[in-house]
């Protein structure tokens, strides 16, 4: 037998030499955390959520939010703002145009939505944005109000 056609032996099973390094190399790499698949997309909608302003009661404050569209579909998007779980109050809603040939795989169409208001007791509170078809497709951001 020739040196190119070397055959391999484990136990009883014989195999060839090539085919063995080909098994040793997927284990390396698995063990390397190789990934031989195209990496996961994040597709949230809201980005992220942040209250500004002088944290004292009667006082201006700004919730902004900023969101990434993908989807060909207009989105409902509300804001409130909450203690705990009661609503104090709601502070704004709007549509977030759909993106023409829009879809998982597109690059997002970044926006932003702000909305004023204040707060007229002292206390620890949050705002929070949501989907009305999916509360669970939510973002919130704490805030205490002296």
């Amino acid at each position: 037998m020739s040196a190119s056609h070397a055959i391999t032996t484990m136990g009883t099973v014989k195999l060839p030499r090539m085919f063995v390094l080909l098994i040793f190399a997927a284990l390396l790499g698995a063990a390397c955390g190789v990934a031989f698949s195209a990496p996961k997309r994040n597709r949230t909608l809201f980005q992220s959520l942040s209250v500004t302003g002088e944290l004292r009661t009667g006082q201006p404050l700004t919730a902004a939010l900023a969101y990434q569209q993908y989807l060909p579909i207009e989105i409902d998007v509300r804001c409130e703002v909450r203690q705990s779980k009661k609503l104090i109050k709601p502070i704004g809603q709007m549509k977030v145009p759909a993106y023409p040939n829009g879809s998982p795989t597109v690059t997002p169409f970044p926006g932003n939505i702000s909305y004023d208001f204040t707060i007229d007791k002292a206390g620890d509170y949050f705002v929070e944005c949501y989907t009305p078809s999916d509360k669970d497709n939510a973002i919130r951001y704490p805030f205490s109000v002296d």
